[in-house]
């Protein structure tokens, strides 16, 4: 080797472990970039679902309110509802805005809430979709019902020579009206057929659930 020649310095350890460490940690800074990009976006929409509750704080529509305390069972008239300005953000679903005639309460209602249909009977007939009108006549012993009250249906089926069926759970339903002689009972549409063959053939009990 001349005395002008550079000689040739293989790596250096301590940088050849530096540049291994770098290629270690890359990954690691990669995975962690990532994190914080999912991170901003899901602050980004908890801050655009943020800024949409409180624009609708500001908005309001109109809705039908109670005005007082109503027992399930009783009809709603004028004077039991009142209509008020509800902001949008905090309105729950099926609200109503006008009420339906001849309403009936599904269940009890206090007063300052927001009226939705799922609380009351929204047709003149009491029946909701999917539910037919079924008439019983009032068993010897009347179950302690009233409109809007939730019942269960029992059928028993007469065999003859005086034998019949064990009673036999058939549905549920919910008392839409009661006279008398006679009970009016929501049940659903698919119920219908097999009340209607144990009133033909035999005895249809009512129940009143707690």
């Amino acid at each position: 080797m001349t005395r002008f020649q550079r000689p040739i310095v293989g790596p250096v350890p301590r940088r050849q472990a530096l540049v291994d460490h770098i290629h270690r940690i890359e990954p690691r800074r990669a995975l962690l970039r990532v994190v914080i990009g999912f991170g901003l976006l899901a602050m980004v929409d908890v801050g655009l679902e943020w800024r949409s509750t409180v624009d609708g704080l500001g908005t309001t529509t109109s809705v039908v309110s109670v005005r007082r305390d109503v027992a399930a069972g009783s009809s709603l008239g004028p004077d039991d509802v009142q209509v008020v300005e509800w902001p949008k953000a905090l309105l729950p679903d099926g609200f109503v805005s006008t009420l339906p005639a001849g309403a009936v309460a599904r269940s009890d209602l206090v007063a300052g809430e927001v009226l939705v249909g799922r609380r009351l009977f929204p047709t003149d007939s009491g029946l909701e979709a999917g539910e037919r009108l079924v008439t019983l006549p009032v068993p010897t012993a009347p179950p302690p019902v009233h409109a809007g009250s939730l019942v269960e249906l029992y059928g028993i089926r007469s065999l003859g020579d005086d034998h019949a069926t064990q009673a036999t759970r058939l549905t549920t339903g919910v008392v839409v009206e009661l006279t008398d002689s006679s009970l009016a009972i929501a049940v659903p549409e698919a119920a219908v057929p097999i009340v209607l063959d144990h009133l033909a053939f035999g005895v249809v009990d009512v129940v009143a659930v707690p």
